[in-house]
């Protein structure tokens, strides 16, 4: 019979399930789940442990997210009993009244006085379904681990990922073109600034070209108009004596 410590939160795994994935409880209803692990603390659904009985080597299984008040149950009702289980109020059941066991190997094996000894508490193989059931399977073998002793090394390799991001990050934000030769795409980005001032050139350049052409429009206006004027003052008709008409004598 193996020890269990009722101060002591589990992570519960299987053959079936490998290391990666773990038994957890449904936030919203009294279901049963199963979730990838985590080593969040905060990861109150797949944090297990269990609390004693009056019965000795019997205890009930409960998470951290449903408490003490609900305990994992055998999910029977009037007329009708099933291999089904869930949460339930917490209570002398004997739905409630686990054995744990171990098979050859070292896994656990988990029954309750409700089902009998035969009866363990497994994972369907095609759809990951938990339900109690006969005879030997992998997804009856559990591994009951102390809650965030898996993954040690992914969970390790966590913060320098996340720093690594936030010194990028940084980096991007305060780039200026003093350290454009410190990577290729700060270069990309600082360059771009430099075509404002070939826009401003040309723009100058425009405005230059535009007044000329407007100051020698009015010079050429001047010199069109003395022109004319001078041609117009050459041909001002003179008042001739009419050569018709007699001359009329001055007096003296």
């Amino acid at each position: 019979m193996p020890t269990i410590e009722t101060s002591t939160h589990y992570t519960l795994t299987n053959a079936l399930l490998g290391p990666s994935r773990a038994l957890a409880s449904a936030s919203n209803n009294d279901s049963i789940i199963i979730v990838d692990v985590s080593t969040r603390s905060d990861s109150y659904d797949q944090q297990w442990y269990f609390t004693e009985t009056n019965n000795s080597n019997r205890y009930r299984l409960h998470t951290v997210q449903k408490g003490d008040f609900h305990a994992v149950d055998v999910f029977s009702y009037t007329g009708k009993n099933s291999l089904d289980v869930h949460f339930f109020s917490t209570g002398n059941y004997t739905g409630q009244y686990w054995q744990i066991d171990e098979w050859d190997g070292g896994s656990k094996r988990i029954s309750n006085d409700f089902t009998g000894p035969d009866i363990h508490l497994g994972v369907l193989n095609d759809t990951l379904e938990v339900k109690l059931a006969g005879g030997d399977n992998p997804g009856q073998h559990w591994m009951l681990n102390r809650f965030g002793a898996m993954s040690t090394a992914s969970s390790s390799t966590t913060p320098t990922a996340v720093a690594t991001t936030l010194v990028t990050a940084t980096t991007t934000i305060t780039a200026k073109p003093s350290i454009c030769t410190s990577t290729g795409s700060l270069c990309t980005s600082t360059a771009a600034p430099t075509a404002s001032p070939s826009k401003t050139l040309a723009k100058g350049t425009l405005a230059g070209v535009v007044v000329g052409v407007v100051a020698g429009a009015i010079l050429l206006a001047i010199i069109v108009h003395l022109l004319w004027s001078k041609r117009k003052a050459n041909y001002e008709p003179v008042n001739l004596p009419n050569p018709s008409q007699p001359m009329v004598p001055l007096d003296n």
